[in-house]
């Protein structure tokens, strides 16, 4: 506590200390704001001008070319910045890029004509080309290396708060205005800036060490800046004594040739993503998709700033790369999900039905602030050598003008040539590739060393999310479609024992897969074991498709039980195994996410999609993983175990990238020479261990907590335990959809949580916090039953299960899979994945079949106290019986175990 606190003292006194960097940073993005105004404007003020009774008429095609002039700006703009970089030093030329804007908002106050907007909008695209050139390394010159990439987010801020005012104006207020106020803002820009001490780059450019002195002082509030002050001057040195064309042919090197190429695809993906055209067109777009109950625009802007936020604080300690990554994967489903409505218009479903959707899709999109826009800026500012920095800073601002350009312009053509849905699926495929990109291809600029040996092991824990997505999806698959089964539209004939069969016989097949996973692991190794768990996945889904009778279903539901066993008991032994202690909590809370992102899937189109073509979608999913399993190496931990030395070498560099390969093998033989493999019936005998078997029973109890706390019960009949608590403000069925939604927020937040704050207190938080939410899903029945009037009480049961399922993603599924993987050695790992397999197979059966049973005896109201109540006993037990395995190695954790066993005996 005393650590946590002093580090924490730490953090805000060098924030106080770097005040001045702040507000630098802050001032600047008052421009940004200004600037965000006019990214937003076109938003409000297009779907007035193209719509009924305008101040002036604007066609579509006028309206097209409004939007896409900004970017056509943009590319003077950067022309503009850029020499400017050169000629007056970074700080005057973020100073200059207000100009164009008070010219800008002159233009819209004016403005009785198509003429003046277009005029406008020229105007502003200078400025956003300028800017985009000059304040990455603006701050790079004055700001510390541990806060830029924070000081960078800042002001990027700017923008989407800009594009909120604009929105909050633009409905309620004459164009004029509009155009004052934003003029205002950016003449308080510029009366304030000028007041702000010259960059020491500036100053040491002119052979003025004083002033440079000064403005070091100044920003960095320390007396002694000797250092810096000789950083600075190495750095001019070497800037200044090239010239242009030295520059340029200093491109030919191949180091400086991958960066550019990497500065200009960034740029690309963050504009091909739909940025522009999201913010051009929303309004236009939520109209076109049938949205009344709510304005939504207004709402991802508000996200989209507190995401920002978040964005600026984790940059400098998640690092680039995942906040790109995770950005990445969030538009990109944004877009599937945003096309799929206009798909789902196109068949004439019920619009009101699908509101949901737009909305979900566009919340997700706001996640754009989060990776997509500040990192492509703070990686220009950090990985081009001193005399490359303003001939990268031109090239990254008009590559984006460019594509920001084609993007705005080519949308409305793109819709009239085919429509909706396949721009937003083409936007998606688009972001696709810039997420494998990310992943694969960006250098990580914070931590470089550590996440350079990480992003293997991200790619294996994408793997294993993939698969984990396949439970997810089939695990809710009895929800929509059992109900269609059983109804008298259904193509196969089915009666309620029947269905009762197809549900149950998924448990049924996790026996058997428990059993043979645990030997798969054994003889094939982990990787391999998970690779031959899809197949059985991949067949069901192919039975499914193929279903006209019962027996088909019955078979696709064992085969996937099969499956499911085998998971449990080989995805986290592998993910121990490949995985640096720092992120492998991490990474089993990325694979464990998606089982929510499964449910999600599974929910939306078992709403809408035939049995044949949702299982159809899946199948093909599989072959995804499929190949990801293919390619990945199997762990070192099997290659040492069966004496194959070059192999595992071969694994270890793989996953660990730039570590000593020998040392690392050297203390992995040791390791398993000290836990040697062991017959069956041996290792039953190592049971009789003290810390074995107690571990046994830590692990197989976690198990029993996460499968009786009520998660499948509450997941495959929130539906109908929603319509019992009469909620009809909202469909029951939509908020299922929300809710499984927000399972992937809380695995998200499990994510970045379970390695900072370690595995005991997240269980103990999602113990206490699900706990909670079935307290009050059984108080709402309560309350009911006391004749209290149900409409308003019906933010209650809404409120517990979205507690319920967010709560539940942020410990209780993650934490047992993780501690399974860590705590038992490599000889007895095997044995208790298959015990813990087991044991959460039965516990779900179990919890699951009695659920009617108890509900009819008890009623919801003292049922949910029970789960509640028998939930509440994981508090103690995993505060004082569970061992905090947080940033340990796999052998230190050994050690430890052997440590207390001996002092113990």
């Amino acid at each position: 506590m005393y650590c946590g606190g002093l580090k924490m003292t730490k953090i805000f006194e060098a924030l106080f200390r770097l005040w001045p960097q702040w507000l630098a940073a802050l001032i600047v993005s008052l421009l940004s704001i200004s600037i965000g105004i006019a990214l937003g404007w076109t938003s409000p003020y297009l779907a007035q001008l193209t719509g009924e009774d305008p101040p002036f008429r604007v066609t579509d095609e006028e309206g097209s070319w409004i939007a896409s002039l900004l970017p056509l700006g943009r590319v003077l703009g950067a022309v503009i910045g850029s020499l400017t970089l050169e000629y007056v030093g970074s700080k005057m030329s973020v100073l200059l890029t207000g100009l164009p804007m008070i010219f800008s908002w002159i233009c819209i106050i004016c403005a009785t004509s198509p003429i003046w907007l277009y005029v406008s909008r020229i105007f502003s695209g200078i400025s956003t080309g300028m800017i985009t050139s000059c304040y990455p390394l603006y701050v790079g010159e004055i700001s510390a290396p541990s806060i830029r990439g924070a000081l960078v987010s800042l002001i990027i801020n700017g923008f989407p708060i800009g594009t909120l005012i604009g929105n909050i104006m633009g409905p309620s207020m004459p164009m004029m205005y509009f155009g004052i106020i934003s003029l205002i803002i950016t003449l308080c820009y510029m009366a304030i800036f000028p007041f702000l001490p010259q960059s020491p780059y500036y100053y040491v450019q002119r052979n003025d060490t004083k002033r440079a002195e000064q403005a070091i002082r100044w920003y960095y509030r320390k007396p002694d800046v000797r250092s810096e002050l000789e950083t600075v001057e190495q750095f001019v040195k070497s800037t200044h004594a090239m010239t242009i064309r030295e520059r340029l042919e200093q491109l030919q090197e191949p180091k400086n040739r991958r960066s550019f190429i990497m500065i200009i695809l960034l740029f690309m993906f963050m504009q091909l993503s739909g940025l522009n055209t999201i913010t051009f067109y929303m309004e236009i777009i939520v109209r076109k998709a049938m949205v009344t109950s709510i304005t939504p625009s207004t709402v991802v802007i508000i996200i989209s700033i507190i995401v920002g936020w978040a964005g600026a604080f984790a940059i400098d300690r998640c690092g680039r790369r995942i906040l790109l990554a995770i950005s990445s994967f969030s538009v990109m489903v944004s877009m599937i999900l945003l096309g799929l409505h206009f798909f789902l218009l196109d068949y004439d479903y019920d619009p009101d039905n699908l509101e949901w959707l737009v909305i979900l899709s566009l919340v997700l999109f706001a996640l754009i602030t989060f990776g997509f826009t500040p990192v492509p800026s703070t990686i220009l500012s950090e990985i081009f050598p001193s005399n490359l920095k303003s001939v990268a800073g031109f090239v990254g601002s008009i590559s984006s003008a460019i594509f920001a350009f084609v993007a705005s312009r080519t949308y409305q053509p793109l819709i009239d040539l085919t429509s909706e849905k396949y721009v937003f699926w083409i936007y998606a495929a688009i972001i696709m590739i810039s997420l494998i990109y990310s992943l694969t291809m960006v250098p990580e600029t914070k931590g470089k060393t550590l996440q350079k040996i990480q992003w293997c092991q991200w790619i294996a824990g994408i793997g294993v999310n993939l698969l984990q997505l396949q439970m997810g999806l089939i695990s809710v698959w009895s929800s929509p479609y059992v109900a269609y089964l059983t109804s008298p539209e259904s193509h196969i004939p089915m009666t309620m024992d029947e269905a009762s069969w197809v549900v149950s016989l998924l448990n049924l097949g996790r026996l058997i897969g428990a059993i043979s996973g645990s030997v798969a692991v054994n003889y094939l190794g982990t990787k391999t074991t998970i690779f031959v768990t899809s197949l059985p996945i991949t067949l069901c889904w192919l039975l499914i498709f193929l279903a006209n009778r019962v027996e088909y279903l019955y078979a696709a539901r064992l085969l996937a039980g099969i499956s499911m066993g085998k998971m449990y008991s080989c995805f986290s032994l592998y993910l121990g195994e490949i995985a640096d202690p720092a992120i492998r909590g991490a990474l089993v809370v990325l694979a464990v996410s998606g089982l929510s992102i499964g449910n999600l899937m599974m929910s939306i189109m078992g709403a809408y999609l035939k049995m044949a073509t949702s299982a159809a979608i899946c199948f093909a999913l599989c072959f995804v993983l499929i190949i990801i399993f293919i390619w990945l190496p199997e762990s070192p931990h099997h290659y040492v175990k069966i004496k194959n030395e070059a192999k595992a070498r071969a694994s270890i560099l793989w996953y660990h990238r730039d570590c000593d390969v020998e040392a690392e093998l050297q203390a992995l033989t040791l390791f398993l020479e000290k836990n040697k493999s062991l017959p069956f019936v041996d290792v039953m005998k190592e049971y009789k261990i003290p810390y074995i078997w107690k571990a046994q029973i830590l692990v197989s109890l976690l198990f029993i907590y996460l499968q009786m706390c009520g998660l499948n019960n509450v997941l495959f009949y929130m539906e109908i335990i929603l319509r019992n608590a009469k909620v009809t403000v909202i469909e029951p069925s939509v908020i299922v959809i929300i809710v499984t939604a927000t399972g992937i927020v809380g695995a998200t937040l499990s994510m970045f949580l379970i390695d900072k704050f370690g595995r005991r207190i997240l269980m103990i938080f999602s113990s206490l916090a699900v706990s909670i939410s079935l307290m009050c899903l059984s108080t709402q029945y309560q309350l009911l039953d006391a004749g209290y009037d149900p409409a308003k009480l019906q933010p209650l049961p809404i409120f517990s299960v979205l507690l319920f399922q967010i709560s539940l993603y942020i410990g209780i599924i993650s934490i047992p899979n993780t501690v399974l993987g860590e705590i038992f050695p490599p000889h007895v790992k095997c044995v208790a994945s298959c015990f813990a397999s087991i044991v959460g197979a039965i516990s779900s059966f179990i919890s699951t079949s009695t659920y009617q049973i108890l509900n009819n005896l008890l009623t919801e109201k003292y049922l949910f106290y029970g789960y509640a109540l028998l939930l509440v006993t994981a508090v103690p037990y995993t505060y004082f019986c569970m061992p905090e395995t947080k940033g340990k190695s796999l052998q230190q954790i050994q050690e430890e175990m052997d440590t207390k066993t001996e002092r113990k005996s």
